[in-house]
């Protein structure tokens, strides 16, 4: 789930303004790590099922386990870490300037991210795809029928660009209602903001298990492009790659 074309030439000045001058000279991102005594891991807003908190305020979920299992192969010690949570527009520029050293949060691996943002993605570890919830007493069967709606969307998000191209192309003259924040997106879709709410289906099924009454709720049966969530890491340094890989 993420938006990398609009992002790609701050992402990249930002990149070689800073990384890529440090880098050269200083040292490697592992040195970095094990010198600052753990990792810095970046997530999303809390979403269920990958980066969530409990009522301790400690993280917890797919991704974040990820996180933890580079900070065990560091350091022998899974909480030698530092989760961040990032928004969906800054989380590229914060890894490219070194903000974080890794990134682990349903970002979807494309060629534009992979070749532009002076990122590099690693192997996928979930594989995804775009869809709709709706109530389950609006009468909305199929996606085909949101014509006219207004859909809660977040935004800096391959999900925004699907939601614009599936609109156009099928002429549904959808609205986009959109949020940086996943969960104000969720409370908007749920104090009738909007008529749906898009996103991969992962996460909105976990999301529906959190709301009120689960059962008011569905997922449509249409999927939208395929989603290969991947973490990721900056470009340039192998040795850390193969770490994190």
């Amino acid at each position: 789930m993420n938006f990398c074309n609009k992002f790609t030439s701050i992402t990249t000045l930002a990149f070689v303004a800073t990384t890529g001058a440090t880098m050269v000279a200083a040292e490697t991102t592992l040195e970095i790590v094990k010198e600052r005594g753990h990792v810095r891991c970046q997530v999303g807003p809390p979403s269920p099922g990958y980066y969530n908190l409990d009522s301790d305020g400690n993280w917890y979920g797919l991704d974040v386990a990820v996180c933890q299992a580079v900070a065990s192969a560091v350091f022998g010690s899974k909480a030698a870490l530092e989760i961040q949570s990032v928004s969906s527009q800054a989380r590229f520029t914060a890894l490219a300037n070194g903000e974080s050293d890794l990134l682990s949060r349903t970002a979807t691996w494309t060629m534009t991210c992979d070749t532009q943002l002076g990122i590099d993605f690693l192997s996928p570890n979930f594989y995804d795809g775009q869809g709709f919830t709706v109530r389950a007493d609006s009468g909305i069967t199929s996606a085909m029928e949101l014509g006219g709606a207004k859909v809660c969307v977040t935004t800096g998000t391959t999900t925004e660009l699907n939601l614009t191209d599936f609109s156009r192309s099928n002429d549904l003259g959808i609205s986009n209602v959109t949020f940086e924040d996943y969960n104000v997106r969720d409370d908007t879709y749920l104090n009738g903001g909007c008529d749906a709410v898009t996103g991969d289906k992962s996460s909105m099924a976990g999301n529906i298990a959190s709301f009120p009454v689960p059962g008011d709720h569905m997922i449509l049966p249409e999927t939208l492009p395929k989603e290969p969530l991947a973490a990721a890491v900056r470009h340039g340094d192998s040795q850390w790659r193969d770490v994190v890989q």
